[in-house]
């Protein structure tokens, strides 16, 4: 016999048909009318990924074939983190009108708003192997690293998705909250300028930055290097503390979400 906890889970993966349905008429939805379509998600990035690559590798004095292939994969993963964030928070909010007139399993909005962000970081990778191509680092079975790193990623954006959700639906400052979090995390994070920068005392910005070592789980298999032992120990006690978290939140205020929509 099953938590409600992890029925709530199989029940949703289940319905994964639904979901996936789901996540990809949200993403054609966003770009109904423009000629280019999905590829925008893509073409913006790249834009950005280039532009940011030439200014800071012109202000940092670092040589651009070393700095654009770090912020080309720093940006792609930090898009699918503050998504996670961002979109995480309104998940149940924005279904509030599905949630009350149909009777289905809360982790379904939830997989829909985490599968529509992979699609997206699928749409993104593309930018990184044409970095990649045009500035080669060397390529490796190091490489491979990527998939759990993936896997991982995927994982905790679920937790995150639960937490946030369920407590935005409670409080809604919580959407506003994120917005203003996620933007001056992005400037604290190490996504275009180097952890090696900061001396000292200073390093602990790095260090103690959850969301640098989920970066880190991507970059650094991309660029040909593992991910250190301080960044495997952070991603395994987040992802346990975090589904912990989540589990005690969805079997503590289950029953209530719906009435807080």
């Amino acid at each position: 016999m099953h938590s409600p906890v992890v029925s709530e889970l199989i029940d949703g993966l289940r319905l994964r048909r639904l979901w996936c349905l789901l996540a990809w008429y949200d993403i054609r939805a966003r770009y109904r009318g423009s000629v280019l379509g999905p590829i925008w998600i893509t073409l913006s990035l790249a834009i950005f990924v280039g532009a940011l690559g030439f200014l800071y590798s012109t202000l940092f004095k670092v040589p651009l074939e070393k700095h654009m292939p770090y912020i080309a994969t720093g940006m792609v993963a930090w898009t699918f983190i503050s998504a996670s964030l961002l979109e995480g928070s309104k998940v149940f909010v924005d279904n509030a009108q599905m949630i009350k007139g149909v009777r289905l399993p809360y982790s379904i909005y939830v997989c829909r708003t985490v599968s529509k962000n992979i699609i997206i970081l699928a749409h993104n990778l593309p930018i990184v192997l044409i970095v990649l191509a045009i500035f080669p680092v060397g390529f490796s079975w190091t490489n491979l690293a990527v998939i759990p790193g993936l896997f991982f990623l995927g994982l905790n954006s679920v937790w995150i998705t639960i937490v946030l959700g369920i407590l935005n639906a409670r409080y809604r400052d919580v959407d506003q909250l994120m917005v203003n979090l996620t933007q001056i995390i992005f400037f604290l994070t190490p996504i275009f300028w180097f952890p090696d920068m900061l001396t000292g005392r200073r390093a602990i910005i790095a260090d103690a930055n959850v969301l640098y070592h989920f970066i880190q789980i991507i970059r650094e298999p991309l660029l040909g290097r593992l991910p250190g032992s301080l960044t495997i120990y952070v991603i395994l006690i987040t992802t346990v503390v975090g589904w912990a978290l989540a589990a005690l939140l969805l079997r503590k205020h289950r029953k209530r979400l719906a009435y807080w929509l």
